[in-house]
């Protein structure tokens, strides 16, 4: 990499940190979302509110058995907006970590200039 393109990554990546912290933003809404929804669900299958399901199990352990039966889908949903969150991290701090080392190498360079 010559001074030039380091110099144009460097004013490149601030563009490229931001849209990516965006997207960080929308992966820990659309978790908080999905966390929701999954509540949800567990409340109105305890509460009944669902026609045809019945949670009646004698204990904790049971009931959380039934209710993990009925929310399968939601579950998944949480789990693959937490893998999108871990995916959307990473990037964020990577980008974060070539800044830095941009940085660096920059400042490196206008000493031995």
């Amino acid at each position: 990499m010559d001074k030039q393109s380091i110099a144009m990554r460097v004013l490149a990546l601030p563009e490229e940190i931001e849209a990516a912290e965006k997207e960080l933003i929308n992966a820990e809404m659309s978790l908080r979302a999905a966390k929701a929804n999954l509540q949800h669900k567990e409340d109105g299958l305890l509460l009944g509110v669902f026609d045809g399901i019945v949670i009646d199990g004698k204990n904790a352990e049971t009931r959380n058995a039934q209710i993990r039966s009925h929310t399968e889908s939601e579950r998944e949903a949480v789990m693959n907006c937490e893998m999108e969150l871990t995916r959307v991290r990473y990037r964020v701090e990577r980008l974060h970590n070539e800044f830095r080392a941009l940085q660096a190498v920059a400042g490196m360079l206008r000493e031995v200039a």
